[in-house]
């Protein structure tokens, strides 16, 4: 079974990753959206497909957040990347297996 993409935006601030996932929704065809939330404390966009975009900050609190994909800020220092952002990739699951050809490099990109 293939899971859906989660795919994270990761902003040095709220206003960065807002305003990066505000422009990626301006991109997106209207009939491909299910469900916008956008508040002061989140910003969070799902897709017909399943797929699901998050908007948060770089910071302790981002934790918990898995990722299959993710767009990165380049001003997150090198500490929170390497400590928050990067170890939650998790490769997509195939049959309930994670799939070891899937490599984090093809899984993020910078803004």
């Amino acid at each position: 079974m293939l899971i859906n993409d989660n795919i994270i935006v990761y902003g040095s601030t709220k206003e960065r990753a807002y305003e990066q996932l505000q422009s990626m929704l301006d991109n997106m065809r209207y009939g491909d959206v299910k469900q916008v939330k956008k508040s002061r404390n989140e910003f969070t966009i799902e897709l017909y497909s399943g797929d699901r975009y998050r908007a948060l900050i770089a910071t302790d609190n981002a934790r918990g957040y898995r990722w299959q994909y993710a767009f990165i800020d380049r001003l997150i220092s090198k500490e929170m990347l390497n400590n928050i952002v990067i170890p939650k990739f998790i490769p997509k699951l195939e049959n309930g297996k994670v799939n070891p050809n899937i490599q984090i490099e093809d899984r993020y990109k910078w803004f």
